[in-house]
């Protein structure tokens, strides 16, 4: 072991003794998610149009929705109202915590998976939202791009992560009203 592996290994264990890592659901120290509580976490299995939610055998948009809306096909992964998926996307996002993500790839690749086999085609390149570099540097990450890494791993695709480019900063939409 070289010395800087070293010292990344004693500075993950510092951390860990200092800011233990505790499920985000039940507190059983250990993982973000324990054994348990990951078996919990609601999948999609009733498939809806996601516009009108009627019934969509795929679950991307039904034929009347696909008529008007820009969208080709849209999936939800997650259920972002449950409790446990919103608190980990808060806790990646406003705790800096890039380490959930071995979480969130286990969360989301069940479902791609399921996305990849109900679809005749997937999508071809993945391309995240881009932060502004000042909200970036503040940050030091971009949630966005994780989630995207983590989508196009699942779907095994490719993953562009500078064909979007962001020119203005905007409101933060966690300050903005409904």
């Amino acid at each position: 072991m070289s010395i800087g592996s070293t010292f990344v290994y004693l500075q993950k264990i510092a951390a860990n003794l200092l800011f233990p890592i505790e499920c985000i659901a039940c507190g059983k120290e250990g993982n973000w998610l324990c054994g348990t509580c990951i078996t919990h976490v609601p999948y999609w299995t009733n498939r809806v149009c996601p516009y009108c939610f009627t019934s969509s055998p795929t679950g991307i948009y039904c034929s009347t929705c696909k008529k008007t809306s820009a969208l080709e096909r849209l999936w939800i992964v997650l259920p972002y109202r449950f409790p446990t998926v919103h608190d980990l996307i808060h806790t990646l996002k406003y705790q800096g915590a890039t380490s959930l993500s071995a979480t969130l790839h286990v969360l989301m690749e069940s479902s791609l998976k399921e996305y990849r086999r109900r679809v005749s085609s997937v999508a071809e390149i993945v391309i995240p939202i881009p932060l502004h570099a000042r909200r970036q540097r503040e940050r030091g990450f971009n949630q966005a791009d994780i989630l995207a890494q983590i989508s196009a791993s699942c779907l095994n695709t490719r993953y562009a992560p500078r064909i979007l480019q962001r020119v203005r900063k905007t409101e933060s939409q966690a300050l903005l009203s409904r």
